[in-house]
């Protein structure tokens, strides 16, 4: 295709521009947090802090510790990051049997698993080239990378090369250790996910605004697949209209759009939690389309300890023959904070939420850590969809969630999930618990 054939010719000139002069001489300023490493420049460090190894010379390595383990030169040119998350997850969950209900259709066992076990590195390299790569262990018999990719920081914006997270919905974007429940909604199911190609985004100096658009390959990491070979253009803006202390207090509002070149696509969708069985499922037929176009809708307020957070999108994909099949699905949750001076952190770098840091950490001057209670409720419903197997095309669940953050690495979730199916009588239900620790 034309475009995809003149972005090689495109990078060199990207990347042409001088980088941002500093009074340190570090060019720019330091990427944004992506996954858990938090790659942004630390601060001078004490005289009575980390030690090395030895003095002598810029090219030494000082160790700390800062969330995870950090390495970095003595004149700051390289700097290395290492660290990791698992998520144990334990299921138990049931759904009403009878003739026409959910669980005639669908088995739903107990169980547990290790939904993320990830091993993490990140580093920067001369002031304005950095990297970031994590390797997944979770699925059995197969290890995988989630992301990897390098980036360039350049007077105003940066560009990234390699796999990583496309730039769609405020709950996507959020790290899989910050979301306020165990699974995200149901439209992140079906939405773009990760992709391979290239992405040109704000550099964060903005704190009331973040823009960010791509060009993918896609992957096979989403509940809606597409074709292999096929091609994605992706873009997100969000803006924040109020704005105080960085965001103690933020109105978050935002929007995205997902033009997907594709042949076919298959649709496979589960109430949310780990170990449901999909109960939206093409199986092996799958929807023969031309393209797609995905548009979302994203808003989110936050004071102190209490915030709310929607999303909205609509899906339609223009098919071979017939009527076109369209998707709708959103998600709406209210959060709140028991415990004193606890609060949700947003990261006006990429505009999203970011970790909870407990005002009073467990074990610490007589800490208990934060407390959290969170009420969501979601939806998604199909239409002109011949290829499933029954006339049931819509979820619907309510979630509770209770958060324990023990520490800022580590975080005890507590879930319960009830959720209909249409055209289908009875409840799926489900009681989720998950151990977090990350670093």
């Amino acid at each position: 295709m034309p475009l995809a054939a003149s972005l090689p010719a495109l990078l060199p000139l990207l990347l042409s521009v001088p980088a941002i002069p500093t009074s340190s001489g570090v060019p720019g300023r330091a990427l944004e947090r992506e996954g858990n490493l938090a790659l942004d420049a630390p601060a001078a460090l004490p005289e009575d802090g980390p030690t090395t190894a030895s003095d002598a010379g810029d090219s030494e390595f000082r160790a700390y510790w800062k969330n995870g383990l950090r390495l970095e030169t003595r004149d700051k040119r390289v700097k290395l990051t290492f660290g990791g998350r698992f998520h144990n997850d334990w299921t138990w969950q049931r759904a009403d049997d009878g003739p026409g209900e959910i669980g005639s259709v669908d088995e739903f066992e107990d169980g547990v698993q290790f939904r993320r076990a990830r091993i993490e590195m990140g580093g920067q390299f001369d002031g304005w080239i950095d990297w970031y790569a994590a390797y997944d262990f979770a699925d059995a018999g197969i290890a995988e990378f989630r992301d990897a990719y390098l980036a360039y920081r350049r007077p105003g914006y940066r560009i990234r090369l390699g796999q990583f997270k496309q730039p769609f919905s405020l709950e996507w974007q959020t790290s899989s250790n910050a979301i306020t429940f165990m699974e995200r909604g149901f439209l992140n199911q079906t939405i773009v996910r990760r992709g391979t190609g290239v992405m040109v985004h704000s550099d964060g100096s903005n704190e009331r605004m973040t823009w960010g658009i791509g060009w993918f390959r896609e992957g096979d990491d989403q509940s809606l697949d597409e074709s292999a070979g096929e091609y994605t253009f992706t873009g997100r803006v969000t803006g924040a209209p109020h704005l105080t202390n960085g965001g103690e207090s933020v109105v978050h509002l935002g929007g995205g759009a997902s033009f997907r070149g594709q042949d076919e696509a298959a649709i496979r969708l589960q109430f949310e939690q780990g170990l449901a069985d999909p109960s939206i499922d093409t199986g092996a037929t799958p929807l023969m389309v031309e393209d797609g176009l995905l548009l979302g809708l994203e808003a989110a307020w936050k004071d102190g300890p209490l915030s709310a957070q929607a999303e909205v999108i609509t899906q339609r994909f223009r098919a071979d023959t017939g009527r076109d099949p369209e998707e709708i699905a959103w998600y709406a949750f209210l959060s709140w904070f028991v415990t004193p001076g606890d609060e949700r952190t947003y990261d006006t770098s990429w505009g999203r939420f970011g970790k909870v840091a407990p005002a009073r950490p467990l074990g610490q001057d007589g800490g208990r850590g934060a407390v959290e209670l969170a009420l969501r409720v979601s939806s998604v419903s199909f239409e002109n969809v011949a290829t499933l197997p029954q006339s049931s095309d819509a979820l619907h669940a309510v979630t509770l969630g209770v958060n324990w953050y023990q520490t800022y690495n580590a975080r005890l979730m507590f879930n319960y999930v009830v959720g209909e199916q249409d055209e289908l009588r009875g409840l799926y239900q489900a009681l989720g618990v998950r151990l977090q620790l990350f670093f």
